[in-house]
């Protein structure tokens, strides 16, 4: 399988239109790839980019602008939704949306959508784990994770904050993930470093593929391109380094294929879960999650 994280610096972000097209360019240059992962905060950033919302000097003020514009957001949201959906099935690829801000009551989730090679919804994920500034700003936590099938392999979801949270990459490998997607958004500066932190140690650590795009958004609101990369378990990759492909900051996609074969052997020779008593995850991490009610 043949794996795309796109970057936010290749996408033109004016309108619905420009976006499906320089997208669909961006797949082609990646020689068609089955999944294509798109950026953390892609669906605010092209709200903003098009004029659909002004833009917010702080998190806690794109809270407060989607929750006072309930009706609009909800109706760019269906529309930019659709769109994504539209886009998959033109390409014949799953395309993970990125990120969106999903209203339900008086809430506001992090929320990634999948949809299908057909065009089809498959599922989402919400993000589970809030820094700081997510919390002061009044988004709210996700309760359960879980894995979908993407062709003869099982797709987990990182979004945002989450890629820094070992038992979430522990919980989505014993759910039988074999690669996983991290959409992730950072406020403020980027760092070459914090990547390291996330997504490659958690596949490392689990020896699932890794595919991850990342938004970087400064103090005005402006969103940039952060880095993009397909990780991999080291003894799988070339050099040994945990990449098949790291785009740095401004690159406008990294794309890479799955071996497989070599995955499962590292499997066979070193069965890194094996090791680590899985019936103690299995038996209370899931289930812990699966009924967290509140944002404490």
């Amino acid at each position: 399988m043949r794996l795309m994280a796109v970057s936010i610096s290749g996408l033109d972000l004016s309108s619905p239109e420009s976006f499906s097209r320089t997208l669909k360019k961006q797949v082609s240059k990646a020689k068609y790839p089955r999944l294509v992962l798109l950026p953390g905060f892609i669906d605010p950033a092209a709200a903003i980019a098009s004029g659909k919302m002004p833009q917010p000097a702080e998190p806690g003020e794109l809270v407060q602008q989607v929750k006072r514009n309930f009706h609009a957001w909800r109706e760019w949201e269906s529309e930019f939704q659709g769109l994504l959906g539209e886009v998959a099935g033109d390409l014949k690829a799953y395309v993970v949306g990125g990120s969106t801000l999903e209203l339900e009551k008086d809430r506001v989730y992090i929320t990634s959508n999948l949809w299908d090679y057909k065009g089809g919804f498959l599922g989402k994920q919400r993000q589970l784990h809030l820094h700081r500034e997510e919390l002061k700003a009044g988004f709210s936590r996700g309760e359960v994770t879980g894995t979908f099938p993407v062709d003869h392999m099982n797709l987990g979801i990182m979004v945002g904050n989450d890629a820094w949270h070992p038992e979430t990459g522990r919980i989505l490998a014993l759910q039988g993930s074999d690669v996983v997607a991290a959409p992730v958004h950072v406020w403020g500066g980027y760092s070459r470093w914090l990547p390291v932190a996330g997504l490659w140690s958690q596949v490392q650590q689990n020896q699932f593929w890794g595919l991850e795009s990342w938004s970087v958004t400064s103090c005005d609101g402006s969103y940039y391109g952060g880095e993009c990369a397909v990780l991999a378990p080291c003894e799988t990759s070339p050099g040994k380094t945990g990449y098949l492909e790291r785009g740095e900051a401004g690159r406008e996609f990294a794309s890479g294929h799955l071996d497989e074969e070599k995955r499962h052997k590292l499997l066979e020779d070193y069965p890194l879960l094996g090791l680590l008593n899985p019936g103690a995850y299995r038996g209370n991490l899931p289930e812990l999650y699966r009924h967290r009610g509140s944002n404490e």
